[in-house]
């Protein structure tokens, strides 16, 4: 009933409720013939789909050691609604299929593991493959470390480093015809899968990861590792030659846990260490089209000392001494950079993923955790310790398109029509122009959308600033969950602003929008029940009051659910601890005092942003 009943509340939103997509057979689904036009579901106002663009499985070097032994078939599977086995015995299906995904296995090593892990292959007996294999967490940490130095191969890859490349080669084959057989290509287009891999360049041990991610079936032969490209401007240059450059192929990168990157993932500098130019700002904009803006590793939105009370979600490490660790830094960065080179490079939209090593896209509900590390954290008490604490199931990216083709999706991707969730599908729109109607709200969900593209332009897009302030519309829908289990009510609907201010500083402010902010204590961390009210929907048309048509800007919303137990306190009430017979031996945790365990959020959606520029020049 309460689908039904927020299907019906959502009509201020348009083409927010789906049936979920059938499971289907490898090859997409052989029983219906091949599309030939656009997908039976075609919303020219577009319609809402929810997938993760970050998951590995066994072919990626770390989940093989964490004996995760899934492959791409199984984690598309898995995405589409079918019952996964992980390490053990354990077994899992989505409570809700995806509408796509994207597998994105490690360039780095991926010819090594194959190598490694074959019992023909001449490299298999050496030792550095036989500690690969008898030495899990070993390995992990040791070839990880090879990944922070001087990017060399390994001995057993060859003089001309040939019998690793041809192997990878091979796997990269695999990896795309996975892909392959889990689109659905009949008209009915239940399920999206894209080409894709992820670029792990860790120099000195600052993650500046990207995941790769295709448009069509036409991709590059070979995938770009940091071996290969140790820097991101060399990869930004190898997918142009090899990509954008060719007939038929397109590709945009995603940069992930920027949390992580020590200050290193967004910079004013180019190259060569000296000044951006306006030819590496555009080279890379037209690639990196969208950032992740949270996953398993943390939250990378904003910093955690920020005055936003809400930035001290999910941070895996502060890292308040890298304040361009963060994304709302980076697009703050973004609008100085255009004064000096014409070219905003840093005008992402936001995106969020897993980041899952079990094969398992989209295993984001936090009641149903499954860990993301094989054997690494299998058990409650692995799950539970104080180093597992620090990871998060993840989120969704939520993409905007007409249908549930790689074409549209893509299309929306590179025109940053996006949002990231971390982990509710939340449904959230974003609109920006001059003159809406104030009633904009009360309209229905056909009527509010043709508003809001006829009369400006969705998230991910560009304003000209005029004398008046753009009016913003910004709608959220809650997730209305499973029958398994209801999602959580709305809190508040934010806009967060990011500017130069009349110093030539940058700032940032945060305006609570519609909604009302809900205290802690409506959760009962005994139960994980919650008795606050919230909002089924929550609708606003909003003018900022501090406008000033001479600053450059960007507007970004964000949805807040009201609060909720986090995944170890789910756990916790599953094993049956009660705190105060003490806790079991191995989940100490869950009766700690120490203020660093998080036991309840609040999850939320971040839209695109929709940048205002002024009129001449580049303020």
């Amino acid at each position: 009933m309460l689908t039904k009943y927020l299907c019906l509340a959502g009509a201020l939103l348009a083409a927010s409720c789906q049936s979920p997509p059938a499971a289907l057979h490898d090859g997409g689904a052989p029983d219906l013939p091949p599309r030939t036009g656009p997908c039976a579901d075609n919303n020219p106002l577009r319609s809402v789909f929810f997938g993760d663009l970050h998951a590995h499985t066994a072919l990626s070097f770390d989940a093989y050691t964490y004996r995760v032994r899934a492959l791409p078939a199984d984690a598309y599977r898995f995405a589409r609604g079918e019952k996964l086995t992980f390490t053990g015995d354990r077994e899992l299906a989505l409570d809700r299929p995806l509408d796509f995904a994207a597998v994105t296995e490690h360039a780095e090593y991926l010819g090594e593991v194959a190598l490694c892990t074959d019992e023909t292959s001449p490299a298999y007996s050496s030792a550095t493959c036989t500690g690969y294999r008898n030495l899990p967490y070993g390995a992990v940490i040791t070839w990880g470390l090879k990944l922070q130095q001087q990017p060399v191969r390994y001995d057993f890859c060859g003089a001309d480093n040939d019998a690793c490349l041809a192997r990878a080669g091979e796997i990269w084959k695999r990896v795309q015809q996975a892909a392959e057989d889990a689109t659905d290509k009949s008209a009915q287009c239940r399920f999206t899968a894209f080409k894709a891999y992820e670029w792990s360049g860790f120099p000195s041990g600052a993650n500046l990861h990207r995941n790769v991610i295709f448009a069509t079936s036409k991709v590059p032969a070979e995938v770009v590792s940091y071996y290969d490209e140790p820097t991101p401007a060399g990869l930004w240059k190898r997918l142009a030659r090899d990509c954008s450059d060719v007939d038929g192929c397109d590709v945009i990168v995603i940069p992930h846990n920027s949390n992580l990157s020590r200050g290193e993932m967004w910079t004013d500098k180019g190259a060569d260490g000296k000044a951006l130019t306006k030819a590496e700002a555009t080279q890379r904009v037209a690639l990196e089209r969208l950032v992740e803006v949270t996953q398993h590793k943390g939250d990378s939105e904003c910093g955690a000392l920020s005055s936003d009370e809400l930035c001290g979600y999910e941070k895996y490490e502060p890292a308040t001494a890298f304040p361009l660790s963060f994304v709302r830094e980076a697009l703050k960065l973004g609008l100085r950079l255009r004064q000096s080179t014409g070219v905003n490079p840093f005008a992402m939209g936001l995106s969020a993923a897993s980041d899952n090593h079990n094969a398992a896209p989209g295993a984001v509900e936090e009641d149903r955790f499954p860990g993301a590390f094989g054997v690494k954290d299998d058990l409650p008490n692995k799950l539970l310790s104080t180093a597992n604490l620090a990871f998060n199931p993840g989120g969704l990216t939520a993409v905007w398109a007409e249908e549930n083709s790689r074409a549209s999706l893509f299309a929306a991707m590179k025109r940053r029509e996006t949002y990231g969730t971390s982990g509710p599908r939340i449904t959230l729109r974003f609109f920006g122009g001059y003159g809406y109607d104030s009633a904009l709200c009360s309209k229905s969900g056909d009527e509010l959308a043709r508003a809001g593209y006829d009369g400006g332009v969705p998230m991910g897009s560009e304003l000209t600033a005029r004398s008046e302030a753009p009016t913003f519309v910004v709608a959220a829908l809650r997730d209305a969950g499973s029958a398994r289990r209801a999602g959580s009510p709305l809190e508040r609907l934010q806009i967060i602003k990011g500017f130069i201010d009349q110093s030539g500083a940058l700032s940032e402010k945060v305006y609570d929008v519609a909604g009302e902010k809900v205290p802690e204590s409506t959760v009962d961390l005994g139960t994980c029940q919650s008795s606050a009210k919230g909002h089924d929907n929550l609708c606003t048309v909003w003018r900022d009051p501090d406008y000033d048509a001479t600053q450059a800007a960007f507007y970004y919303a964000r949805a807040v659910e009201v609060p909720s137990c986090r995944w170890n306190s789910w756990l916790c009430v599953q094993q049956g601890v009660d705190c105060a017979k003490g806790a079991p031996a191995g989940l100490g945790n869950c009766c700690s005092d120490d203020k660093r365990i998080d036991r309840i959020q609040r999850e939320r959606a971040f839209s695109s942003p929709i940048w205002v520029y002024p009129q001449g020049g580049t303020p």
